[in-house]
């Protein structure tokens, strides 16, 4: 499985690439959901990271959302409301929802995905942005400081 590193000031996760893309779907679903213009930056930004993602080399700047609080914190919340969606499924997320709503340029899905592994990666996702515009706890499974 590939991996991406994320990082923002001096913390970084690693993610599996399948589980972030799947974040990323999820996320950029509710935001054209809810419509408006204030988070068209992190739409444009994530489809264009979902369209040209490549192995080992997902790249978000999450610097720049941590550091606009109202984008921020707009996206934790977000974060926050995928993982309650989610762990409303139970052990996994239907193939059917994911045939439906998590379409992946190269990723193919062929059974249901286990809930777990995209909770952890919303969870350090949402830890790493927390921890740089200090709206959280630093103390995410996952969530290291660079040079640990």
């Amino acid at each position: 499985m590939a991996k991406s590193i994320l990082t923002v000031d001096d913390r970084h996760a690693t993610f599996n690439d399948v589980d972030l893309l799947l974040v990323m779907r999820m996320v950029l679903s509710s935001l054209r959901e809810q419509g408006g213009d204030e988070l068209v930056s992190i739409e444009e930004e994530w489809q264009r990271a979902l369209d040209t993602h490549a192995t080992g080399v997902i790249d978000l700047p999450l610097q720049k959302y941590a550091n606009d609080e109202y984008v921020g914190m707009s996206l934790i919340s977000h974060l926050s409301d995928l993982e309650s969606s989610l762990i409303a499924y139970g052990d996994e997320v239907p193939l059917s929802h994911l045939k439906k709503h998590c379409k992946i340029p190269g990723v193919v899905f062929e059974g249901p995905y286990p809930t777990c592994h995209v909770v952890a990666a919303v969870r350090s996702l949402r830890g790493l942005i927390q921890a740089a515009s200090g709206k959280g706890t630093t103390s995410v499974p996952g969530l290291e400081k660079l040079g640990s």
